[in-house]
Order: C-alpha cells, then structure tokens, then sequence
C-alpha cells in the first residue's frame, strides 16, 4: 500500500537488487519475481511503471486546469463535462 510514492518504491527497489547481488547469484529475469519481505523486483518495476503513466496524465490534466500568466484555463471538471463545440457553415 505504501508503493504509492515514488521514493518508497525507488528505496525498496535498491534494497533488492543488493539484496540480490550479494546473497543470491544476481539479478535475472527469470529470478526477479522472488520476494524479500514481501517485495519483489518485478512488482517494483510495475509499480514504477504505472506511477510514471499516472504521474504524466496528472501533469497534463493541471497543465490544463491550473491558471496561469497566458491562456485560459479550463473547469476542473472539463474532461467530463459535453463539448460546446458548434458547426459551422459556410
């Protein structure tokens, strides 16, 4: 549950890989889902892959909504809400 942050994850992750390069005989792909105190490399990979997609959209979602010197910023909910967007003819 504590995998949420990213230095927590980045913390247990170092722990293994030298847990793994001085009490086994180094880390392998097909070894990296063996677990030390209930923590693997490969969840710690996943994990960190997730977080860097989460991380990402919720950058580009304040990049829009939060206000800032040039440009109007949208309502917080506008990824909900229907496009206003009118035809127009010519």
């Amino acid at each position: 549950m504590i995998s949420i942050f990213p230095t927590i994850v980045l913390i247990r992750f170092i722990k293994l890989l030298f847990i793994y390069q001085y009490q086994t005989e180094g880390m392998k792909f097909d070894n990296a889902h063996y677990s030390f105190d209930t923590y693997s490399v490969q969840g710690a990979l996943l994990m960190l892959f997730f977080m860097s997609i989460f991380y990402t959209a919720l950058g580009l979602y304040f990049d829009q909504v939060v206000p800032m010197e040039f440009g109007v910023a949208k309502p917080w909910n506008f990824l909900c809400s229907k496009s206003k967007r009118q035809k127009v003819s010519n």
